[in-house]
C-alpha cells in the first residue's frame, strides 16, 4: 500500500469512497450494477484522475457478456469501461510529465477497463493532456477508438500517401476516426462506407467517396492498397479486392484472417487484425490533431453513468453514428 505522504496531492483524501459501475457475473445489460467502492489509491509512477466523462466501445459488453472469456478472462467484480477524459488530482512519487490539475484523458490498461467509475489510477506512460479545443466528452470518446484507427493505419498498415483506402463502416466510431486520420497522414484516396443516411457526415469527415454498402458493393468498386475492415464484416472476400501487396485490417480476430494470409500468398497480400495498445504518446499525436482541427469526435449520444445499461444497448444495436458518451462528473 502507498504511504499518503508519498502521494503529491492537493485533494487527495485517502480512504474515500466513489460511485463505480460493477458487475459479479456474465451476462446481459442487468449485471451491471452501481456501487460505492473504495477509490484507487496511486502507486509510485500512475496519476489519479477525476473522470469526467468516459464512453462505450464494443470490447465493454463483449467482455460483460463473456464473449472473450476464453481469450480474456476477467476476475470478477469487474469494471467496464476504457476511455478515460478527466483531471488530475493525484499523482505518485515517480511522476515527472503531470501535475494535478491537468486535463487528460487515456485509454486504461487495465485488463477490464476500470472507466465507468469515478476515479481510476493509470500509469502516466498511457495518459496525454487532453486536446484543449475538446470538451471533456469530446475527448472521451477517443482514445480507444483513435489509438485503433491510428495504429492500425500507421503502424500496421504502413499506409503511403499514394495509396486508396477503403474504410468499412466509415461513420462508426472507429472508423470516423480512421477518415480524418488517413487524410491527416496525407493518403490520396479514401473511400468511405456507410449507409446513405451517414454519408454527408463522412463526407464531412474527409472521405473522398462514399459507398453505401446498401446499394452497392465496395468491394466491387475499386481495387484498394489498405482495406481496414473497422467493423469486421468484410472477411475473406476483403482479399479480392486488394492490389499487389495489399493488407486487409480487422478489428476483430478469427479464422478468416488465417485462411485470408494463406490465399494471399500468391499476390503478395496480407490480413491482419489490429491489438490496440493504450499508448499516451500516441495519444499526444491525436491531440496535436484536434489542436490543429484536423481531427473531431463525432458524438451519438450521451449518458450519465447510472444510465449504463441503457448506454450499452444502445452499442450492442449496431447502428451508433460515431461515440456513445458517458457522463460522470
Amino acid at each position: 500500500m502507498k504511504r499518503f505522504n508519498d502521494i503529491r496531492s492537493d485533494r487527495f483524501n485517502q480512504g474515500a469512497n466513489m460511485k463505480a459501475v460493477l458487475y459479479h457475473r456474465y451476462g446481459d445489460v442487468n449485471v451491471l450494477q452501481m456501487a460505492d467502492i473504495p477509490r484507487p489509491v496511486p502507486e509510485a509512477n500512475e496519476l489519479l484522475i477525476e473522470i469526467h466523462a468516459g464512453s462505450v466501445n464494443p470490447i465493454d459488453w463483449k467482455l460483460r457478456q463473456g464473449a472473450l472469456r476464453l481469450i480474456r478472462p476477467l476476475n470478477l467484480p469487474a469494471i467496464p469501461g476504457f476511455d478515460v477524459s478527466g483531471q488530475v488530482i493525484a499523482i505518485g512519487s515517480n511522476v515527472r510529465t503531470f501535475k494535478v490539475g491537468d486535463a487528460v484523458y487515456a485509454r486504461s490498461n487495465k485488463k477490464a477497463g476500470e472507466a465507468s467509475a469515478e476515479y481510476i489510477a493509470l500509469p502516466e506512460d498511457v495518459v496525454a493532456r487532453k486536446p484543449s479545443n475538446m470538451s471533456h466528452a469530446e475527448a472521451a470518446a477517443v482514445p480507444l477508438a483513435g489509438l485503433t484507427a491510428l495504429q492500425a493505419l500507421r503502424n500496421l498498415a504502413h499506409i503511403r500517401t499514394d495509396a486508396t483506402l477503403l474504410v468499412n463502416g466509415a461513420s462508426g466510431g472507429v472508423g470516423s476516426y480512421a477518415v480524418q486520420i488517413a487524410k491527416a497522414l496525407g493518403v490520396r484516396t479514401v473511400v468511405g462506407v456507410c449507409s446513405a443516411a451517414n454519408a454527408e457526415l463522412v463526407r464531412r469527415l474527409g472521405a473522398d467517396e462514399v459507398i453505401d454498402y446498401k446499394t452497392a458493393d465496395p468491394l466491387r468498386e475499386h481495387e484498394y492498397d489498405v482495406i481496414f475492415d473497422a467493423v469486421s464484416t468484410l472477411g475473406m472476400r476483403a482479399m479480392g479486392a486488394l492490389r499487389r501487396g495489399g493488407i486487409y485490417i480487422s478489428t476483430l480476430p478469427g479464422p478468416v484472417l488465417a485462411l485470408g494470409n494463406i490465399i494471399g500468398l500468391f499476390g503478395g497480400k496480407r490480413a491482419r487484425v489490429i491489438m490496440v495498445r493504450p499508448h499516451g504518446a500516441d495519444l499526444e499525436f491525436l491531440r496535436q490533431m484536434a489542436e490543429e482541427n484536423k481531427l473531431m469526435s463525432v458524438i451519438d449520444s450521451e449518458y450519465t453513468l447510472e444510465q449504463i445499461q441503457s448506454a450499452h444497448t444502445a452499442s450492442q444495436a449496431g447502428r451508433a453514428r460515431g461515440k456513445i458518451v458517458i457522463k460522470i462528473q
